[in-house]
């Protein structure tokens, strides 16, 4: 008895291996047409997925390379190609920003065409990268205080203080300093002398070890006049500059 017990049940099981082939055999020859378009598609994403990974990674090296070429070309040395290698630069830094968008790049471009007397540009690059990279704690305060620097140049006093009013709001402390400093100047400018004696005694007290406040009496109690009357400005101190530096003319 139990033998034959045995028998019928795997006979039972290979009924039903075989029933199940055959509905999964049917609904294949019923749905053939949309299976095979369904693998087509999935094989099209996967290639792709695999060329948009290789083409990133390519992308990604060659905006590297070209941000090289453009430090290389407005590090160089000055001299009477300084043009053609600021124009070099800035077309270097163009093409990889192109490739691999980044605030560096938006900010050396802009210091490349300010040097070649095209400030207006610069601002519209500065602008931009004002307002793509807002939470850039580390480039805003060189892009403001670069777009400062040109809207004083410009005579443009207004916006300049705008500049750095927003430079001064930022989280960063890099630049904090300078933009105090340049701020009492520039209210000295504008005829606002007690405003500016404000500022400079605001920069005293935040930054007591910054380059930017003169230090060469006994008492230390200079004045913004003091100061504007240096004929060297001060250096930027360590702890107000940052890696990239393009404001600097070489």
């Amino acid at each position: 008895m139990p033998k034959r017990i045995k028998k019928k049940a795997a006979a039972k099981h290979s009924d039903e291996i075989k029933g199940t082939l055959h509905e999964i055999g049917s609904f294949y020859e019923k749905q053939k047409k949309e299976i095979h378009i369904a693998l087509v598609v999935t094989a099209i994403l996967v290639l792709a997925a695999l060329a948009y990974t290789g083409y990133m990674k390519y992308t990604s090296s060659e905006a590297e390379k070209l941000k090289m070429t453009g430090y290389v070309n407005y590090y160089a040395t000055t001299g009477a190609d300084r043009p053609v290698r600021l124009k070099a630069s800035f077309e270097a830094f163009q093409r990889s920003n192109s490739l691999k968008p980044s605030p560096v790049t938006l900010l050396y471009m802009a210091a490349c065409i300010e040097e070649l007397g095209k400030p207006d540009e610069a601002v519209k690059l500065l602008l931009d990268l004002n307002s793509r990279y807002a939470q850039n704690n580390e480039i805003l305060p060189l892009s403001y205080f670069k777009l400062f620097n040109i809207y004083k140049e410009k005579k443009d006093f207004d916006k300049a203080l705008e500049a750095l009013k927003s430079l001064n709001a930022l989280p960063s402390q890099s630049y904090k300093d300078a933009a105090l400093y340049e701020w009492a100047v520039l209210l000295t400018q504008l005829g606002k002398g007690q405003e500016a004696e404000y500022k400079y005694a605001q920069l005293k007290k935040d930054y007591p070890g910054s380059a930017y406040i003169i230090k060469d009496t006994a008492d230390d109690n200079n004045t913004l006049s003091d100061a504007t009357n240096d004929k060297k400005a001060p250096a930027l101190t360590d702890n107000t500059t940052a890696k990239a530096k393009p404001e600097q003319k070489k």
